[in-house]
This record gives structure tokens, sequence and C-alpha cells, in this order.
């Protein structure tokens, strides 16, 4: 039982690296689309301004044709790469989620599984003290020749006394 809540973290755990690698590679994309079009409106900036301050070169109006056509191209692309980048990281984020929601199954599964190791481990010693008490009563009646009735036979020690009595967890 605990194992395939183990298995399930772990598939959890891979998936979410898995999301956080293709969000990183998605949002890479991203900053190097950008880069390529801040440096081409940088280079069509510099000749708009250059043209205005009366400096003009022959290849000036080519580069001007060239470097808008890039940047009317890398646009769509960067909204794109922008779009793709924002899935990826919600996908990260779910798949985050969803370690976390296995993590808290996995260490339920393990707490009950030892709950229940301790509850069958505490039988078993009600089982030894309940033949103790009976081996007491004897070894009680031999001594005195009987038991008196309402004499103690055992008295609890206060932590379990106030456990049975009052609620009380020792």
């Amino acid at each position: 039982m605990i194992d395939s809540y183990a298995h399930a973290l772990a598939v959890a755990q891979q998936t979410a690296l898995d999301a956080a690698h293709s969000a990183a590679q998605a949002q890479a994309k991203v900053v190097l689309l950008q880069s390529r079009l801040t440096a081409k409106q940088t280079a069509l900036a510099a000749i708009q301004h250059r043209r205005l301050t009366g400096t003009e070169a022959d290849t000036d109006a080519a580069e001007i044709v060239a470097l808008t056509l890039d940047c009317d191209g890398l646009a769509p692309l960067l909204a794109q790469a922008r779009q793709d980048a924002q899935a990826a990281q919600a996908t990260a984020q779910a798949a985050t989620n969803a370690v976390s929601q296995a993590q808290t199954a996995w260490q339920r599964a393990v707490a009950q599984a030892d709950a229940a190791a301790l509850e069958a481990r505490l039988r078993e010693l009600e089982v030894v003290f309940a033949h103790g008490l009976r081996r007491l009563e004897s070894l009680k009646a031999n001594a005195h020749g009987t038991l008196e009735t309402g004499q103690a036979l055992y008295r609890l020690g206060d932590p379990l006394d106030r456990f049975f009595r009052l609620g009380v967890t020792p």
C-alpha cells in the first residue's frame, strides 16, 4: 500500500522536474527571441536616427526594409513563445502542486501504517499484561491464602491511571 503512494510520489516528482525543465526551455526561447527582436529594433532605430541627423548610407533603405521585415517576423514568434512559456509555467505549477498532494498522501499512508503497526503491538502488550495480571492474582492468592473482595490486585501507575480515568495522554 505504501509502495503505491511512494511510486505515485516519485512519478509526480519526475513529472514536476520535466515540467520545470520544459518551462525553463520555453522561457529561454522567449529571452532569445526578445533579444533578437531588441537587437533588430535597436539597429533600425540607429539607422533612423542617423538619417534624421542628415547622414545617410546607400544601404540604409535596404537595411531598413530587411530590419522591418525581421521585426515583423519576430514579433508574432515572440508572442507565441510568451504564450507557450506561460502555458509551460502553468503546467509546471500544476505538477508542483501534484507533488505536494502526493507527498501529503504518502505521509498519511506512512502514518496510517505506523499507527496500525503500533496498535497491533499494543494489542500484543495487552495480552502480555492480562497474562501477567492472572499470574499476579495467582501469586497473591497463594501468598495470602485468598484475595479479599475489593482488594486491589494491581494499581496502575499515575500516567496510565490518568489516561484511563481522565483521557489525558501520558
